[in-house]
């Protein structure tokens, strides 16, 4: 998924967590950040949003979630593409999804075949167990 501290892979890393959660019989859950305070649209929301997409009863606000286009990676797409005008700053700012072989003004389509893998992974070895 390119880097690992953004929305998108902080999406991904809920859903995987909660659909293998699913897996063991886990329907709820009740987050506890501790004494540290909730940031709304945050990637921590972003993990519980993933978390509530698998299927996860889990007590988390619809209002606090990130907009979808943010978790898709859209912003991730659309500063890329102004970016790219500015080559140099491009590719230092973008050098591990380049050398991943990624193209960051793709980022949705990525995420996209990245949730579509993860999804697909976890049902087979659902049906394989």
């Amino acid at each position: 998924m390119g880097s690992g501290n953004n929305l998108p892979a902080a999406y991904l890393v809920g859903l995987l967590s909660g659909l293998k959660a699913m897996k063991t019989d886990l329907k709820n859950a009740i987050p506890y950040l501790g004494p540290q305070r909730f940031v709304r649209r945050s990637r921590l929301a972003a993990v519980m949003k993933g978390i509530a997409d698998s299927g996860v009863d889990i007590n988390f606000s619809g209002e606090a979630e990130p907009e979808d286009d943010r978790i898709q990676g859209r912003h991730i797409a659309s500063y890329a593409k102004e970016l790219k005008k500015k080559e140099p700053e491009y590719k230092k700012k973008f050098s591990a999804l380049l050398k991943q072989g990624l193209k960051p003004e793709e980022y949705p389509k990525h995420f996209k075949e990245v949730k579509s893998s993860i999804v697909k992974k976890v049902k087979e070895e659902s049906k394989s167990e």
